[in-house]
């Protein structure tokens, strides 16, 4: 929840009123990539 409230508040900050909606999007994508795809790339290189 915090994490989507900091997403609205630099995304404005960032993308001016665009920012209301694109801030939230793109933090809801870099967890997405930190919890998925990152934690896979991590296991591939401990593994190789």
């Amino acid at each position: 929840m915090g994490l989507v409230l900091l997403g609205y508040f630099l995304g404005t900050l960032s993308f001016g009123w665009y920012g209301l909606f694109l801030g939230p999007i793109v933090v809801v994508l870099a967890v997405h990539f930190a919890d998925k795809i990152f934690s896979d790339l991590v296991d591939d290189l401990l593994v190789s």
